[in-house]
């Protein structure tokens, strides 16, 4: 049985607690599905900002 990465979040406090999460490590994503950071930008210089609505985050 295959379950999508959303229930294993929703499920991690039900995972055994000597299972060191391999399972989760396991999933990838393919590159145009996955989300990327900035780590290195500095918010406080920020003087405006917007989004970009041509993706939705919420299905129907």
């Amino acid at each position: 049985m295959t379950t999508s990465w959303s229930d294993r979040l929703q499920n991690f406090a039900a995972l055994p607690a000597n299972m060191d999460g391999v399972a989760m490590k396991k999933y990838r994503r393919e590159a145009h599905h996955r989300v990327f950071v900035n780590r290195s930008l500095a918010m406080e210089k920020i003087k405006c900002f917007g989004f970009d609505m041509d993706y939705t985050l919420a299905g129907e």
